[in-house]
């Protein structure tokens, strides 16, 4: 019994973190925020949403608030990763997305909005 648990890693116990899954970059915007709800879910502390966010590679910075009413506004950046040399891939590379994700605070401690906009925009929209 101790083998089984020692070789499970106690997961039944739910003491073992699995990791997240990586940031989809060709998606559209809705399955993005479905995704970004993960790392940066309403009501989380600001400062929670943008570590889980940069560790997904964005790059996130205060800007001013956007709407009336807001005490902070975080942008949050990341891009398609560079793609190998032509000579180096076996297939033509996706294109390229940008994505952009501000994380809105009404108190400016916690994310009160969280709007994903991608370019190019997805057919989706």
């Amino acid at each position: 019994m101790i083998s089984l648990l020692t070789a499970t890693g106690c997961s039944a116990t739910g003491d073992v973190d699995t990791p997240s899954p990586s940031f989809r970059f060709q998606q559209s915007a809705a399955d993005a925020r479905t995704q970004l709800a993960q790392w940066a879910p309403i009501g989380a502390s600001l400062a929670d949403a943008t570590r889980a966010l940069s560790a997904q590679g964005f790059t996130c910075n205060p800007t001013e608030p956007s709407a009336q009413g807001l005490q902070s506004s975080t942008l949050c950046i990341t891009a398609t990763p560079v793609e190998p040399t032509p000579a180096q891939r076996i297939t033509a590379p996706p294109t390229p997305v940008n994505w952009f994700v501000t994380l809105d605070s009404r108190d400016g401690s916690s994310v009160s909005a969280v709007q994903v906009a991608r370019t190019p925009r997805d057919i989706a929209g």
